[in-house]
């Protein structure tokens, strides 16, 4: 009962910092590496391979789906692994084992590109690539130098200009703010999330923290 509560409070987007659809999304996506992650794992651990059938002996404490719950809580707030473990009652192991289970998976999925499903950027390489072939709308310094591969503002005309220079001045400025403002959110949205505010977890951890939190945003920041 209190597993069933918990995960219907921490599937709520205020807290897992994602919507429902997106959950069941990443449920779905993660759900063959997070097995074949955790038979490896066992294995090593019984140093031969299974003997029972899959799915025989003792049901996990956390599914999946809650593992993916506790983890994404918990890069969203950077709540102690004690609270989160009270609110699904479990002990504070089992969280800390699905935190470090989910957490590299999320790390390991890359960076959604608009307007291209099915494509992710996984490496730095593939980051210059897409960079070389289409540069941001949302960066200004470079626009004098590149003026047609970056957009700028519009300069504002003078007090005296004409109403019909500023109504055409207007219009630009609509049309390229437009073109910015998924670039700020693309900016701002990282940083809703605590451990970019403020890390306070172990140093090793925080590259992993900080990639599977950028790929969570590029998702959300893919489908606007």
């Amino acid at each position: 009962m209190k597993t069933t509560w918990a995960r219907r409070v921490c599937s709520h987007h205020a807290l897992c910092g994602i919507s429902h659809a997106h959950l069941a999304r990443l449920v779905k996506e993660l759900a063959v590496p997070w097995t074949a992650r955790h038979e490896a794992a066992l294995e090593q651990r019984r140093g031969r391979a299974r003997q029972r059938a899959t799915g025989a002996g003792p049901n996990h404490h956390l599914v999946l789906d809650d593992r993916l719950l506790v983890t994404l809580v918990g890069l969203r707030f950077q709540l102690p692994h004690k609270v989160l473990a009270v609110m699904f009652g479990v002990d504070r192991s089992t969280v800390t084992r699905a935190v470090h289970e989910v957490r590299p998976l999320l790390a390991q999925r890359g960076f959604a590109v608009p307007d291209r499903p099915g494509i992710r950027l996984e490496t730095l390489a593939d980051v210059f690539a897409y960079a070389a072939a289409e540069v941001d709308f949302g960066y200004q310094g470079l626009a004098r130098d590149f003026p047609d591969q970056i957009s700028a503002p519009p300069r504002k005309p003078a007090k005296d200009a004409p109403s019909e220079q500023v109504a055409a001045y207007q219009q630009a400025r609509k049309q390229q703010s437009s073109r910015r403002i998924c670039v700020e959110h693309t900016i701002a949205e990282p940083k809703q999330w605590r451990p970019l505010q403020r890390y306070i977890g172990r140093r090793e951890y925080f590259d992993e923290t900080f990639q599977a939190i950028a790929g969570l945003v590029s998702d959300r920041t893919a489908l606007r």
